[in-house]
């Protein structure tokens, strides 16, 4: 069967998959409910460096869950990255998101 797809409070993420290999550009797609509706999406590597980050508008908001999906261009890295999915906390600047772990899948 398929893996569950990674949720947090405010972010259900259905691509990619958890440990999945990927390559650039990576396809991210999922549902959120952040405020303002935006989704900052992230590749951090290993050393706790981003690769890569974009902001994902979905296209609903609040009270509702809104569908995103964007196309997340990053550079070849080694060994495993997070990829962060979310938003930061309107309270505190802290990030509220899934963080899901994936290997890079490239030559």
């Amino acid at each position: 069967g398929f893996p569950i797809p990674a949720q947090a409070q405010k972010t259900v993420l259905f691509e990619p998959r958890a440990g999945e290999s990927v390559t650039s550009p990576l396809r991210v797609s999922g549902y959120s409910r952040n405020a303002e509706a935006s989704n900052t999406v992230a590749l951090v590597d290993a050393s706790g460096s981003t690769l890569a980050q974009s902001t994902v508008l979905s296209n609903d908001w609040l009270e509702t869950w809104g569908h995103f999906e964007t196309s997340l261009e990053f550079p070849a890295f080694e060994g495993q990255a997070t990829l962060r999915v979310g938003s930061e906390s309107p309270r505190d600047g802290s990030f509220e998101g899934v963080e899901l772990p994936v290997v890079y899948g490239g030559a």
